[in-house]
């Protein structure tokens, strides 16, 4: 069984020359596997740098989300980019409750 976690909304440029970071976490179940894409853009929407990372792990789908919202941040500094927005689709993820 593979756990798909997407947005689920549609995705809106930043604003004031800030950059955006969307990341993706893929959760394989099955094979104890994790998949996390990161892609930054600006805020005309022009792609500056993508990266993707796989992994071994069972992880729950909350900290799949946590290490994709690193791995967004560390790639960010990677690229001498100075991010201020990363998207999520759940509140429950940015508050850290039980």
């Amino acid at each position: 069984m593979v756990c798909d976690i997407r947005l689920s909304c549609r995705w809106k440029p930043s604003v004031n020359d800030t950059y955006k970071v969307n990341r993706y976490a893929v959760l394989d179940l099955q094979n104890g596997q994790m998949g996390i894409g990161v892609i930054i853009r600006n805020s005309g929407g022009m792609v500056l740098a993508s990266c993707s990372l796989v992994s071994d792990g069972n992880l729950s789908p909350k900290v799949a989300k946590l290490l994709a919202i690193l791995r967004c941040l560390q790639f960010g500094i990677d690229c001498g980019l100075a991010i201020r927005n990363i998207e999520t689709d759940k509140a429950s993820v940015c508050k850290m409750d039980k």
